[in-house]
């Protein structure tokens, strides 16, 4: 308190003047880029529930990754928000010091959200009998089709949408739905980022996206 008095031209209120200092917390410079949160897709009435389900985990995790790796999105997590809020009001609660008081009040929007449908996942065997030798083989594929669009939350407009569906030599549906998300994740970044030429020559071309997206070989 640097100096309190009282005023009678304002029927004595006591006019105090404070010098304080006051905690304030730096973003991350990512929140700048386009926000994206990818909410847990639904399980389609007919699809194996245990099937899609490890589908759906894989898949989630997968795109979630490949966004991030990307560098292109600040992407925001709805998956673990009561752990969030229990930390949270750990600090709220006090005995912390007072600078963390700071990390209060700084949750921020999505701007696009994805969300989506497993309609379908499962695994399938098939057995095969060599005429000539009578030996059998067993091969095995895990497979899954989705339906997913991206929402503007602001407008509720639909800014993409797809259906897709994979096939891979495995008897875990998690494999196709990891190979899907990384599918389905270039797809959407190209849609929203397309690949672009940063300079070219005549025996050479250099392309730009960003993170680990563009891969030897491509």
């Amino acid at each position: 308190v640097l100096s309190a008095s009282r005023n009678p031209e304002l029927n004595n209120l006591w006019i105090v003047t404070v010098r304080a200092n006051v905690s304030k917390y730096k973003t991350s410079k990512q929140l700048k880029r386009l926000r994206m949160a990818v909410v847990p897709f639904r399980i389609a009435p007919n699809a194996n529930s245990e099937d899609a389900e490890k589908f759906r985990r894989a898949f989630g995790r997968g795109l979630e990754n490949y966004l991030t790796q990307s560098r292109r999105f600040a992407m925001l997590d709805r998956g673990f928000i009561s752990e969030q809020s229990g930390e949270l009001n750990f600090i709220a609660e006090g005995g912390t010091a007072t600078a963390e008081l700071a990390r209060l009040g700084n949750r921020v929007g999505t701007d696009y959200l994805i969300v989506g449908e497993i309609e379908d996942a499962g695994v399938n065997s098939q057995t095969r009998t060599m005429r000539s030798t009578g030996q059998s083989f067993t091969s095995t594929t895990a497979s899954g089709t989705i339906s997913y669009r991206i929402i503007d939350v602001a407008t509720t407009q639909i800014k993409f949408s797809d259906t897709v569906s994979i096939s891979v030599s495995s008897n875990q549906t998690g494999d196709a739905g990891r190979r899907l998300a990384d599918r389905t994740g270039q797809s959407i970044l190209n849609a929203i980022y397309p690949v672009k030429i940063l300079s070219a020559r005549e025996d050479s071309v250099t392309l730009g996206q960003g993170g680990k997206t563009i891969k030897l070989g491509q």
